[in-house]
């Protein structure tokens, strides 16, 4: 009974997070479509991917107290209804600044499950149980906006780059309508007394005050940014400076994802000899390689397919690393206010994501050289957060 449940809650968050992630890249591939049909410059439609994860994380701010006054269900709910609104404004966008309206409503909404992932897991799990649960979460918020532009691409090819929203709006729909029949609450005891102000900021002040926290959540929110301003770079890289076609730039999006995968299994396997932040070590070393590794093919100016994708299946290694690990670190110690605590890691990880692909929109993208030096500076941000804030608290963080 306890695999049931724990499989249950375990898919509905699955397909929850989906969507968010989904809607995050899938129109990549199309991105020189867009950008002709709405008579706009493609470094416009890599905007689109900041507006969305800017609202997206901000707006977990909000569901964090909404779940714990009024329940994860609601909040999950109330969440995929304004991404629905969202989306039907994009879909029926006549130029860019709609479209960039659509996609900031679409993170408005979905920023429920941004929050409502982590922090489901946490109502329910404990311990290695939550690990695990962790790890095959964060490979499903990797694994998504890796696949998601195959699917973007083929809908684009075929059809046009609107019905990549129509598919989005009926993707939501389903998942919806799963979440309603399915989804029981989690939160063990609902509120419906208004949370004082006074007690939410010292909530978050006691997490901003928690050194490891900060470690834990810092590491977070700059290794995953490698991947998203990955994502928004190798639109403009592969279709728009080495002239790829839809289809080859959705392939070559994948490429790098078994590393993920590879790091995600060694954060679940390796937990059971080491602690977490002895395993870290071993993602920040799988990072180095990645970013330093491209950083020197461009600097010697190699600049193709292979020199982007193969350091950032050493990144995807790292990264797959220190999602659950960082993750489940962060939330240890506020199991008492884990839907808080949720919304405030799924905020400020996407708020970083967001900030970190404007700054890569704003550079100019001839080559890989801007993408290396990105994923080196996150990188170095990482070793910082580490060593200055977890390192010399091991002893700590055993689960």
């Amino acid at each position: 009974m306890q695999n049931v449940r724990f499989g249950r809650y375990l898919f509905l968050v699955i397909i929850l997070a989906a969507v968010g992630q989904f809607a995050n890249t899938i129109f990549v591939p199309a991105s020189s479509l867009i950008a002709n049909s709405l008579h706009t410059r493609p470094t416009h439609v890599q905007s689109l991917m900041a507006a969305y994860l800017l609202s997206y994380g901000a707006s977990q701010f909000f569901y964090g107290p909404f779940a714990d006054r009024y329940g994860r269900r609601p909040t999950i709910l109330l969440g995929l209804l304004i991404f629905a609104i969202g989306t039907i404004i994009a879909t029926f966008a006549l130029n860019i600044q709609t479209l960039l309206l659509g996609c900031f409503v679409q993170g408005l909404g979905i920023g429920s499950a941004g929050a409502m992932i982590r922090t489901v897991m946490r109502d329910l799990f404990t311990g290695k149980e939550l690990l695990k649960a962790n790890s095959i979460m964060s490979a499903t918020l990797v694994i998504a906006p890796i696949i998601a532009p195959l699917i973007g691409g083929l809908i684009a090819t075929l059809i046009g780059w609107r019905a990549i929203f129509a598919f989005l709006l009926a993707f939501s729909a389903v998942v919806f309508a799963l979440q309603f029949k399915f989804f029981a609450e989690t939160h063990p005891a609902p509120n419906n007394a208004p949370t004082p102000f006074n007690a939410l900021i010292r909530q978050y002040k006691s997490m901003l005050c928690h050194r490891q926290f900060i470690g834990y959540i810092t590491c977070l929110t700059v290794s995953i940014a490698g991947i998203t301003v990955f994502e928004a770079s190798a639109g403009v890289l592969f279709a728009s400076t080495l002239h790829y076609s839809p289809n080859t730039v959705s392939l070559l999006f994948i490429a790098p994802l078994p590393g993920y995968f590879i790091g995600s299994y060694l954060a679940t396997h390796l937990n059971h000899r080491h602690s977490i932040p002895h395993i870290m070590k071993t993602g920040i070393s799988a990072l180095i390689l990645g970013s330093v590794s491209m950083l020197a093919l461009a600097h010697f100016g190699y600049f193709n397919a292979y020199a982007i994708v193969i350091p950032m299946f050493f990144y995807f290694i790292g990264a797959g690393l220190m999602f659950p690990l960082a993750t489940t670190g962060a939330l240890i110690p506020f199991g008492h206010i884990a839907g808080a605590a949720g919304a405030f890691i799924g905020a400020i990880q996407n708020l970083g994501s967001g900030v970190f692909t404007t700054l890569s929109a704003l550079i100019p993208q001839n080559n890989a050289e801007p993408l290396a030096i990105l994923l080196c500076m996150l990188t170095l941000i990482t070793i910082t957060a580490y060593y200055s804030c977890i390192a010399s608290h091991q002893e700590t963080t055993e689960i």
